[in-house]
């Protein structure tokens, strides 16, 4: 079996690109871009480190005032 000669073959074929209009490519970004814009509004709905820290903070100290109702006389 013989191997190949990559640097001969790409020597010999031209490498032929077609470009792309401006018209495709703007709507690509636009495409890009108003995904992009949906993600970064979806992140500003979930709750961050921070959000979930104080939350479990409030949980524990209810679920401390539960407990002590239920042995106060």
């Amino acid at each position: 079996m013989k191997g190949l000669d990559l640097k001969d073959k790409t020597s010999q074929e031209e490498v032929k690109t077609k470009p792309q209009d401006s018209s495709s490519t703007t709507k690509t970004l636009n495409n890009l871009q108003t995904q992009l814009n949906a993600m970064n509004e979806e992140l500003k709905k979930s709750p961050t480190t921070q959000d979930l820290t104080k939350l479990q903070g409030q949980q524990n100290k209810l679920e401390h005032d539960v407990e002590e109702f239920k042995t106060s006389p």
